[in-house]
Parts: structure tokens; sequence; C-alpha cells
């Protein structure tokens, strides 16, 4: 089938120039505000840099956003010099509007372009999973078609879950009250977010570190099958590693790897800059491990 794929995400997908190149995928950085100025991730603004700025902030909380309309258009006309169609995984519609951006800017391309845009309802490592099946399954010389419904198929099958430390984030984006973040940081809770249909949901709340571990323990073991399990954190490297011990105590688990992960930016003007939790990715049994 003679189509000339091109497959593009966002900076949300934390993929290395180098990972970005050897699975062919054009990335496009968004735009990180952190206090009045601008950075594009990836690319002038690695981890260590925002988290290093992102201490400071006491006030106000560091966002980000899409590039402009323009700016998608003009980056996918670069994309359209070697490509008829072309496939872009976005970070979830609910953390940013990169998706709303993205769909909109392909309107006046030139030409039989095709494109066709996903919310991946996800975002960091979970995010970048799609966007590797997406590549493995365009070296293989599935038609578009085909690579649009692997990607779609596989987006039901990811998960997260985080403790934070960091209440302010959660009252910024309107996750909790005012009243219940400035009491929580008072007592000391932990808030459980669930990335669910795209979205961070606060749930159960801990009042230790120690219960944390327990808890994610018992979401991970819920599966029936995995293909990939990160544990992502800043700040809790001792926790990270009782995590990782307890998960290969479980026969269930023993014959997977668990590494251990900060995260990016996207993921962080979320969660904040001191988190700690699991990325899991269910799959499909029959599609092989990652």
């Amino acid at each position: 089938m003679n189509e000339k794929i091109k497959l593009i995400t966002d900076s949300g997908a934390f993929l290395s120039p180098s990972e970005a190149a050897a699975l062919d995928v054009a990335v496009m950085p968004m735009r990180v505000r952190i206090g009045e100025k601008m950075y594009r991730e990836g690319v002038d603004l690695s981890p260590q840099q925002y988290f290093a700025l992102a201490d400071k902030m006491y006030d106000d909380i560091p966002r980000v956003s899409s590039p402009s309309l323009e700016e998608w258009e003009y980056f996918y006309r670069q994309q359209t010099e070697h490509a008829t169609k072309l496939l872009v995984i976005t970070q979830s519609r609910r953390l940013s509007n990169a998706f709303q951006v993205a769909e909109k800017a392909y309107v006046y391309l030139p030409g039989p372009v095709h494109v066709v845009v996903i919310d991946s309802e996800t975002i960091s490592y979970n995010q970048q999973i799609l966007v590797r099946k997406a590549a493995q399954a365009i070296a293989e010389g599935q038609s578009f078609a085909d690579v649009v419904r692997t990607v779609r198929g596989l987006i039901p099958h990811t998960y997260a879950e985080f403790f934070t430390d960091d209440l302010f984030y959660l009252q910024q984006y309107q996750r909790l009250e005012v009243s219940q973040a400035i009491l929580g940081t008072m007592l000391n809770i932990k808030p459980l977010l669930l990335l669910d249909e795209g979205d961070f949901l606060p749930l159960e709340k801990v009042l230790n570190w120690e219960e944390s571990v327990e808890s994610l323990l018992e979401f991970v073991i819920e599966f029936t099958h995995l293909q990939s399990v990160r544990i992502v954190q800043r700040g809790f490297d001792n926790l990270a590693e009782k995590l990782k011990s307890v998960m290969h105590e479980e026969e269930t688990l023993q014959n997977l790897d668990f590494p251990v992960l900060s995260y990016n930016p996207s993921l962080a003007v979320h969660i904040g800059p001191h988190a700690f939790g699991i990325m899991v990715f269910e799959g499909i049994p029959e599609r092989g491990f990652i």
C-alpha cells in the first residue's frame, strides 16, 4: 500500500530527540509559562530546568498551553512535504488545549492531505507508549486506517495513579476547593489522583507516605495482565525503591521490570513538582510486550 504516513505528537509524550528521530516522529513543543517567561518544553526547557524554576514558585504555578493555530498549521505544512497522511496523537484534551488547537489547524492545508488528530486521554509515558505503538504499526506497513484503529483501541488500556504533596496545584486547577487544599495541607494529607477519561480525579487520601506504597501495589495487582509498569516520581526515591521491591515479591509481577523515572513539565503542572505514582499499560495480550 503506497501511503506516506507521518506520525506527530506533542512534547507531553516526553520523547527525547533521539527517540523521536528513531521512531520518525515529529514533536510539537508545548509552551510552558513560568512566572512572566514562556518556554518551549523539550527545546529550551528541560525537566531539570523546569523543576529548578518551579521549586521557587510560591504564589503561582506554571502553566502549559499549546502553540498557536498558526504554529500548528506551519508545522503541518512542513510534514506534508514528505507525507500525504498525518496522524497526530496529543496529550489529553482535559489537561491542555493541544488537541483542540491541533484539530483546527489542518483545515487550510493545501492538496490531498488526510489528517487525523487523536486525543490520547493520557500524558507522559502512557502517551509515549501510544506513539510507539503507532510508529510500530506504520513501520510494519499497516494502512493509515489500521494504524488509527490500533491507537484508538489501546487508549482504554492506559492507567495512572499519583500521590502528590502539592495540594496548591490541585486547587489551582479546581480539582480541590480552596478550603480542602488548606485543610489538607494543615493535616498533611496526600490525595490519590486517578487519571480517568483524560483528567485527574482526587480519590482516597492517606496521612503518611508508607500507605501510598500499599495503595499503589493494590492498584497494580488488580490487572490480570500487564505489558508496562513505570514508577514515576520526584523526591521519593526511597518510596519508589520500596514499591519496586514489594511488586517484585508478587508472583504475577515477577516477569516485569519496574523502571523508576522522573516526569516532564506537561505532567508536573497537574501533579506538582513532588509526586509519587505509577503509570500502567495493560495492553492487549495477543499484541506482545513492549
